[in-house]
């Protein structure tokens, strides 16, 4: 099956396996250098990005990446989420308090 990634507005689209996670699918375009990316496992709630592409997260200004599963924020950590038919996960660098 077919997945798409946006990150700030840049799409990437590969194939993966069912029982792909967000996070197999960064892992896997990272292994292709599409993409760069570090984070944090949190046990119970999974891997949460800190940095993408050389941007990373800033508690100053209180911008974070954010990942959306077809249009809605995510719930849970990239680990924990497995990738359905036709989803597109897009990776925004939001201002938290907005």
């Amino acid at each position: 099956m077919n997945a798409t990634l946006i990150v700030n507005g840049e799409k990437q689209t590969t194939q993966i396996a069912t029982d792909t996670t967000v996070l197999d699918l960064m892992n896997q375009l990272q292994s292709e250098n599409q993409i760069t990316f570090s984070g944090k496992d949190y046990p119970g709630m999974g891997m949460f990005v800190e940095e993408i592409n050389g941007i990373k997260n800033n508690s100053q200004d209180n911008k974070y990446w954010i990942y959306y599963i077809n249009g809605q924020s995510a719930q849970v950590g990239i680990s924990n989420y497995t990738i359905k038919p036709n989803d597109v996960i897009e990776w925004k660098y939001e201002n938290t308090n907005l």
